[in-house]
Formats: C-alpha cells, structure tokens, sequence
C-alpha cells in the first residue's frame, strides 16, 4: 500500500484583525495590522470587518460608566496570573502587583475604578515591549524566520483587560456574529496522510482554501512530501508552486525517512542521542557519581529531565 506523507511547518503571517477592548475615547487595540496577498478571501474579510464595525459601534454609543472594582476582586485577578514573566516597559512584573502589600491593591483599586468610570485608559498602558523570541530546534540565528514576535504589555493593563472581560463578556457574547474574528492560533505542525497522490493534492487544496479565508500563509519553502512505499513520480504543488520531496523530514521533533520499511528508523538513534546530550548538560548541575549530589535527586532529575526525552516519539515505531 502506497502512503505520501506531506509534513507542513505553518508560518503564521497574519489572521485577521484581532477583536479589542474600547474602554471609551481612548482605544487599547492589541493585535497586528493584517496581511493582504490577493489570494486572499476578500468577501469574508469583508463580512468579518461589518461585523467589527457593529461592535465598535455599541461601545462607541454606550459609554456608561463600569461597575466598580472592590480590594477583593482585584486581588483574586492578580492572583491567578503565573510568575516569571518578563518585565513590561516600565519594569513591572506581576509580581510586584502579587508582594506589593495591601497598600498596593488599594492605591491600584482607585486607579482602576478611576479608568471604569472615566472610560478613558492612559496611554502608558497601552505601550508593549516588542520582542523577538528564538524558536530553536537548530534553526540559523542570523535568519529573521526563526524568531517568533512577541509583545510584552503592561502588567496593570492586563490586570485592567481581564477585569474588563469579566465585566463585559456577556454582552459581547450577545451582539456578536457566528464569524469568527479573533486571532485563532494555528498549529506550527500540520500532517496530512493519504493512499492516493491525487487525494493528498486534494487535501493541500483544502488547507490552502482555509488559509486564504482566514488570512494566513503557510510556508512552501518549509513544506514538503515523503513518498513511502512508493517509486513513482509526482509532483505536488501549493499556491502554484512545486513542494520539495526529500528523502527525510522532521515533524514534532520526530525525524522521518522513506527508506526504512515504517518510516522511522532514525527515532531509536535520535532518543538515545539527546537523552545523552541532557545528561551531560546536567552535569554542571552535579549529576554525576562521586561528590555529586544527593543520589535520590540524581534520581529526581533524571525521571524528570532524561527519561521524558528518551522515551519522547518511541510509542509510533
């Protein structure tokens, strides 16, 4: 039996305008200004910004005041935001919200019930921290490509936004379309498995169909096809251009061939490798036999750093 294998690595470009929070005259938008490629779906754009337009419309028309934020409430929000963020651009961290004192928490609850009932945010809260975060995995560093973009905001600001939702999410719930107009996140991985070459071009056309809907590409150049099992030639083709057939290919860190009998002869080499690899790392952690540290949390981090990669990906051979 005939398998082709397309391994897809999606590049996020852009989705669609992301849906923000409009606390009055002044406008906190968080989001990234679109892409446009003309294969993209205009008559959906169009649908998803009519349906933008009307939700801006009603905070626009309804600038009442929100309802208070009591010492309690707040605290219970700063609490359940995870430690060890990055600071903002005003070296904040949520961690001073958390240890800051009850002093903290009441200066902060007039500051937030200042902006609820002036539906006005100061444009210090609106500024972030553009940063590029590397992906790894052995990509070039010099390539701009290998890093995700990220953005750092403000620790009050997010403790205002989460506030904000609790206070509003019904009634956007209620006036909003069944279009989807967030920013949805997108696997970086995409398989897509067929018998047929002719199925699996199918398929490509279907996933290249909802791209354009949503308004995001997926990568050609990082896309590609195994043929296993099988000698014949074809080619496939996305966005009108011809995708790379190679002999291997990575996919969730699992390495593929096509010329073992099941596609994964490479896996048990690749495990023990890196399973090496971490040991020796750990050993500038004292991991080692003599005068190394205590053997029971020798034991510790070897069940909780080695193990889970040694035996990652083993369960599909």
């Amino acid at each position: 039996m005939m398998t082709f294998r397309l391994v897809i690595s999606n590049q996020l470009v852009m989705i669609l305008r992301p849906l923000f929070w409009e606390l009055g005259l002044n406008t906190l938008k968080i989001g990234l200004i679109p892409s446009v490629q003309d294969r993209f779906d205009t008559k959906f754009f169009n649908l998803v910004n009519n349906d933008i337009e009307i939700l801006t419309d009603i905070f626009l028309s309804t600038r009442e005041p929100i309802q208070e934020v009591t010492e309690y409430e707040l605290n219970k929000c700063i609490l359940s935001f995870k430690n060890g963020k990055a600071p903002d651009v005003d070296k904040f961290t949520i961690e001073h919200l958390k240890y800051g004192g009850q002093t903290v928490v009441n200066i902060l609850t007039k500051l937030i019930n200042l902006i609820f009932k002036t539906v006005a945010v100061p444009n210090n809260l609106k500024i972030g921290i553009g940063c590029p975060l590397f992906k790894n995995g052995g990509k070039p560093k010099e390539d701009p490509n290998s890093y995700r973009r990220i953005t750092i905001t403000s620790a009050i600001g997010k403790t205002i936004e989460k506030l904000h939702l609790s206070r509003n999410k019904s009634s956007i719930k209620n006036q909003q379309s069944s279009i989807y107009c967030g920013a949805p996140t997108v696997a970086d991985d995409v398989t897509l498995i067929a018998n047929d070459p002719y199925e699996l071009q199918t398929m490509i056309n279907i996933q290249m169909d909802h791209a354009n809907k949503f308004r995001y590409s997926i990568s050609e150049q990082k896309s590609c096809v195994l043929k296993i099992g099988d000698k014949s030639e074809h080619s496939w083709y996305m966005n009108d251009q011809k995708l790379n057939t190679p002999i291997n290919a990575t996919h969730l860190g699992i390495k593929r061939d096509i010329n073992s009998k099941f596609g994964v002869k490479e896996v048990v080499p690749d495990r023990i490798q890196t399973a090496r690899k971490t040991v020796y790392a750990l050993m500038g952690a004292g991991l080692y036999g003599l005068n190394g540290i205590n053997p029971k949390v020798s034991v510790h981090m070897i069940k909780c750093f080695v193990i889970p990669r040694l035996l990652y990906g083993l369960d599909i051979i």
